[in-house]
């Protein structure tokens, strides 16, 4: 009885509280505008490769809070009723926090947390050295993916990503033809319920990943078995035709897929192939899920990573191009984030490779920077076919898409690297990566099909940091060979690769950091993690 009358006095006091705010509120005032920049590659409002500008909410569209708030002002007020207000809202605050602080501590005399979100919002605690501070009793994806890889010593994020976005394609392109065949042992059987309509597409192509970024790593319980589970959050767009009618859509999904625990995460040759996850020939399973050449059920998540379950959260047809206001951009005075064993990591790698040169990897950075900058200002995004991943570069080709459909710009100009700092370094069984945090200035504003600025400005210079990762294959033996600029890095010929990243000359993948640093990742300030 006595937690019922508690819980009474927050409500009723909390309902003065918000008419109070309300009241407040009436008046004009600023418009207001939320939402959060992604990781991995995601662009805020308001710029353009380099993060500075295009989309928040993990590289969707920005969300635009409506409404306005002010002071009263003008005629018609009443003085009385606003101290009135005024004093009820203070006196409503100082009630809540009082029954709640006199609750907590009566939880604490019984040996019962709190999980009341008015204390526990942040609990945060200082880290060593200048590490950014991050909340305890909350696992981090990072840390995830290092807890798993104590299970699965072979998974490489890289490799996961690269394959979950072939996958993703596949799939969509599979809805439009309706052949499934060859994706049967990667496809559990409600996997692909949620896209069942009743009037399903005769083709789906055009298919741009804008993100997609892992979320969970954990186990679950499902048909009586337990499975390894990774849920993957997509952004992307994507054409459908429906009876000669094509309609471009924006889709946000979440994808759950899952495996057998014990499995060990396939190379990067084996990964990506779609081939029998047993002994890697065609697929061309029976009717009862074997294959007929090694004879095995493959069709049970026995061998690779298996779709479970798809949850759409948002699709709807693409809206124009968002362009917000320019600013300060969020995050850049925040501190290094180091990884824990920076140092020791940084010697472990240097012992394993004494010929790696730190400022051949600065030119590295550097130059990969600057080409990326003048790809993205110019809208030729074949330049940096070379300098990025399958997985980024994807991504990145999503957003500038994205501007030449709205027939925008974005120009970025006097651009200036204030400083390089290398935070983290790690090794998983098929890549070493390197995390450089880069501080850079530029002007960066955005133009329409006339040339008019609709964004940023031609004068002003913002000023924004990010983390850049950096990959090449573990084991590398390449820090003696001489590179030269604009030439392929394993046979030396002048580079010509083709949009799957593959040199015209020797057949190598340039893309896959066999034979040279290749950018992975790209993640911005206030979601990066270490």
């Amino acid at each position: 009885m006595k937690k019922f009358y508690i819980k009474m006095s927050v409500i009723f006091i909390l309902t003065l509280f918000i008419i109070s705010v309300s009241d407040a509120r009436v008046g004009g005032g600023n418009r207001y505008s939320g939402g959060r920049k992604s990781s991995s590659g995601g662009y805020k409002s308001g710029g353009g490769y380099k993060s500075g500008g295009g989309y928040k909410s993990g590289g969707g569209y920005k969300s635009s809070g409506g409404g306005y708030h002010g002071s009263y002002s003008g005629s018609g007020g009443h003085p009385a009723a606003d101290d009135f207000s005024c004093g009820m809202m203070i006196f409503a605050i100082g009630v809540i926090v009082l029954l709640l602080y006199l609750k907590q501590k009566e939880d604490e005399k019984k040996g019962i947390r709190s999980n009341n979100p008015v204390f526990d919002i942040k609990k945060w605690t200082p880290q060593e050295g200048h590490q950014r501070t991050r909340q305890i009793n909350k696992i981090s994806i990072p840390d995830s993916i290092r807890y798993y890889k104590q299970k699965d010593p072979n998974f490489s994020k890289p490799l996961f990503l690269d394959f979950i976005q072939i996958f993703y394609t596949k799939v969509q392109i599979a809805r439009g033809t309706k052949s499934w065949d060859s994706l049967r042992p990667y496809l559990s059987i409600n996997g692909i319920s949620a896209y069942r309509t009743p009037e399903e597409p005769e083709k789906v192509d055009n298919i741009i990943i804008g993100s997609s970024n892992i979320v969970k790593i954990d186990t679950f319980k499902a048909y009586d078995r337990v499975y390894d589970r990774i849920e993957v959050e997509f952004e992307a767009n994507y054409s459908e035709h429906i009876k000669g009618n094509e309609k471009i859509y924006y889709v946000k999904e979440k994808w759950t897929l899952k495996r057998k625990p014990g499995i060990l995460s396939k190379g990067p040759e084996e990964i990506s192939s779609f081939h029998c996850p047993s002994c890697g020939s065609p697929v061309e399973l029976r009717v009862n899920g074997t294959c007929p050449y090694c004879d095995k059920v493959v069709t049970g998540g026995d061998f690779h990573w298996q779709l479970h379950m798809i949850k759409i959260y948002e699709k709807y047809p693409r809206p124009p191009l968002q362009i917000g206001g320019g600013g300060v951009e969020e995050g850049t005075d925040l501190p290094h984030v180091f990884q824990p064993n920076f140092e020791a990591a940084k010697r472990a790698f240097l012992t394993r490779y004494p010929n790696f040169n730190p400022k051949d990897f600065s030119e590295k950075v550097k130059d990969t920077f600057f080409k990326l900058q003048h790809a993205w200002s110019t809208c030729k995004w074949e330049d940096a076919r070379p300098l990025e991943t399958d997985y980024l570069f994807s991504m990145h080709k999503y957003w500038i898409e994205q501007y030449k459909a709205e027939g925008m710009k974005n120009c970025l100009e006097d651009i200036e690297i204030l400083s390089m700092t290398t935070v983290k370094i790690e090794q998983d069984a098929f890549y070493e990566a390197i995390t450089v945090r880069i501080k850079a200035r530029m002007k960066d504003y955005t133009v329409n099909r006339s040339g008019a600025v609709v964004d940023g400005s031609k004068t002003v210079k913002r000023t924004f940091s990010e983390y850049w990762t950096f990959i090449r294959k573990s084991g590398f033996a390449g820090d003696t060979k001489e590179k030269k600029e604009n030439s392929c890095p394993n046979c030396g010929a002048e580079l010509h690769i083709s949009m799957a990243g593959i040199c015209d000359y020797c057949g190598g993948k340039i893309t896959s950091g066999n034979f040279d640093w290749i950018l992975s990742t790209i993640e911005q300030d206030e979601a990066y993690e270490g």
